[in-house]
């Protein structure tokens, strides 16, 4: 399946950076809630954020009725020997690009057998980055049998790594609690 590629800037991610502890910890009540009446799960590959959107959906009382379970591909070996990524991806794309964003999801959804999966790999800082991808940007995968997108996300390299990690923490579970797959 392909999938849609879609850039937001960090004027569209502003929201996110004041109170984004609390606000996670909302759109996560929510998520919990809306899709645990629907009967729809989701499984999570994470990189950059290391597991926060794990932490931030089973903090949730109900969230063991939506959340499968998640995987912390940190590093690339892990990406490709046990979450499946192709070295051929990383090779030619980066861990960090929409490529790499797009089979993370995919492979997740498949892995944990859930309705969604989603997946972050970014540069959260304070070092790493390159030019047509500084520190702050990140790409957040998000795959269903309905349909796949990846969304390139600028969040500012003057923001801190955790500004970063929460904002695309936050930018997915928005994303999912307006999502009409469900």
């Amino acid at each position: 399946m392909d999938y849609s590629e879609i850039y937001v800037n960090e004027d569209e991610l502003e929201i996110y950076f004041e109170d984004y502890f609390f606000k996670s910890r909302e759109l996560a009540e929510l998520l919990v809630g809306k899709m645990g009446k629907a009967g729809v799960t989701v499984s999570a590959a994470e990189s950059c954020t290391g597991g926060l959107i794990g932490a931030v959906i089973t903090d949730i009382p109900g969230a063991s009725d939506i959340y499968c379970g998640g995987m912390i591909t940190y590093n690339n070996d892990i990406k490709i020997s046990v979450l499946g990524v192709s070295p051929d991806t990383i090779e030619k794309y980066t861990e960090v690009s929409f490529q790499t964003a797009h089979e993370m999801a995919v492979l997740v959804r498949e892995k944990f057998n859930s309705r969604i999966g989603v997946s972050v790999t970014g540069f959260a800082g304070p070092s790493g980055g390159n030019d047509k991808d500084p520190v702050g940007t990140v790409y957040a995968g998000v795959q269903a049998e309905e349909f796949s997108r990846v969304y390139r996300l600028s969040v500012g390299k003057d923001k801190t790594r955790e500004q970063t990690r929460y904002a695309a923490v936050c930018f997915l579970l928005s994303l999912l609690n307006d999502s009409d797959i469900f």
